[in-house]
């Protein structure tokens, strides 16, 4: 006998029935959209839709607005029950562009101007950061399909990140990392454009600015100061006198600790502590006081024009409704750190159906080998610059072209060269069939890693 308790979510005229498993998930999808709208009136608008979950946010929203027509919007809201790697693929393939003209890019990767020339090309509004991107580094023989924009991608936000090229846009420490307060960057609308490379590399390669605050990143998203101020933390103030500065109020056992000069009561003020007596008492709202002043109101333009230039192709407007990508978009240090184990999962086992006895013992010194680059351990044969052992990260970008694991599986082949080959673009590697033994097959891949983990190579 047939179950009556499924959702059938086909058009019909007539209502639906909902099963009670289906409401209550829904139910929590939408409050978790609107919180401020009552669960009485979310059921009554699920209801109406025939419990389409699209269809009833977008019936909320258009009560909200109903001018806003905005096509982040249009983005299929199935997103807020979805794994984050299937939700970001439904959002770039809403946003990219289909156009068969592709974004052209050259790089000259040893510049360190790359971030200055994406600026002025930025200005000049000839960058369609929509367009599927075209890279084509200078001296180098590679051709784009994919591979080389992930690469791109990574040398844009790392240059952004660490400030080179003369321009630093963020200060403070990796994972704390804020907007420098400058008013002759926001006069040039700079942080704008900031905001528009981290969406382009989200878009193209998938993934954003690592080491960013997550105090920062919950203000982009949600422009919430309060939800936002959940986050912050004393190593979000970048300055590290005006760090002290909290934590000697912070730390203060009794009133007779918190005589503070004459600057630090000017910043109190300045932070909205006024017209009382700071008293160990009250010291926690004061150094709230103090760090929401110094993380968040010292740069509110320079956060809006960040969430502005992300917005230019409504990468905020899906995050809201896609929360589980904000650590695949904004990722902190430990996110993105691989171990041999999840690097050797993403080896599709398709690629490895009906191996040889040699392809399978090849195979098996792959995974000898990939454990032992993250034990770090060390061979007598590892000698010289060019065959010394290479990092987890410098083998992730030898085969995918940067270093951060990727959501889709990872190809093996074979062949009889004696070097690994990498194909970024398609995101696969020959191994080479070519050695008589594990310490050969180890040597030959510490030379092709460590001289080709970056440059052409990369597909």
């Amino acid at each position: 006998m047939q179950a009556q308790n499924t959702c059938r979510l086909e058009s019909t005229t007539g209502p639906c029935f909902l099963s009670p498993t289906y409401l209550t998930d829904a139910l929590g999808n939408l409050k978790a959209i609107f919180p401020a709208k009552s669960e009485l009136y979310l059921a009554e608008k699920l209801q109406c839709s025939n419990g389409d979950l699209q269809q009833t946010v977008l019936s909320i929203l258009h009560e909200q607005d109903p001018g806003d027509t905005q096509d982040a919007f249009e983005l299929p809201l199935c997103t807020v029950r979805e794994p984050p790697d299937k939700s970001l693929a439904r959002y770039q393939a809403k946003m990219v562009s289909h156009s068969p003209r592709r974004q052209l890019i050259t790089v000259q990767r040893s510049s360190n101007n790359i971030i200055t020339d994406v600026l002025k090309e930025y200005k000049r509004g000839s960058f369609d950061i929509q367009k599927v991107p075209d890279v084509e580094f200078i001296g180098e023989e590679g051709i784009d399909a994919k591979g080389l924009t992930r690469e791109f991608s990574h040398i844009m936000m790392s240059c952004l990140r660490e400030g080179k090229g003369g321009i630093a846009f963020f200060e403070g420490e990796m994972d704390h990392l804020l907007p420098v307060h400058c008013a002759a960057y926001v006069a040039s609308n700079y942080f704008s454009y900031v905001g528009k490379m981290i969406a382009h590399s989200v878009l193209h390669s998938g993934i954003g600015m690592v080491g960013l605050s997550r105090a920062l990143c919950t203000l982009l998203i949600t422009s919430n100061m309060e939800r936002a101020m959940l986050d912050i933390t004393v190593s979000d103030v970048p300055d590290v006198e005006l760090r002290a500065t909290v934590e000697k109020i912070q730390n203060a056992q009794a009133d007779e600790d918190l005589h503070l000069t004459e600057s630090e009561l000017l910043l109190l003020t300045e932070a909205g502590f006024a017209n009382e007596i700071l008293t160990v008492a009250n010291k926690y709202r004061a150094c709230q006081r103090l760090m929401t002043h110094l993380v968040f109101r010292a740069r509110r333009e320079e956060i809006d024009q960040m969430r502005d230039g992300m917005e230019s192709v409504s990468l905020i407007s899906f995050l809201q409704i896609s929360e589980a990508c904000w650590k695949v978009v904004f990722p902190a240090s430990s996110d993105v750190q691989i171990n041999a184990e999840a690097f050797l999962d993403r080896i599709s086992n398709a690629s490895l159906a009906g191996l040889s006895s040699r392809e399978s013992e090849t195979m098996e010194w792959l995974r000898k080998y990939v454990r032992e680059v993250e034990d770090g351990i060390e061979a007598e044969a590892d000698e010289g610059t060019l065959s010394s052992l290479p990092s987890m990260a410098e083998v992730t970008q030898f085969v995918v072209g940067h270093p951060y694991l990727p959501s889709e599986q990872i190809n093996i082949a074979f062949g009889p060269g004696p070097f690994p080959d990498p194909d970024a673009c398609f995101l696969s590697i020959t191994l080479p069939n070519f050695h008589g033994s594990y310490k050969e097959f180890r040597q030959a891949m510490n030379i092709a890693i460590t001289s080709q983990h970056v440059g052409f190579g990369r597909g």
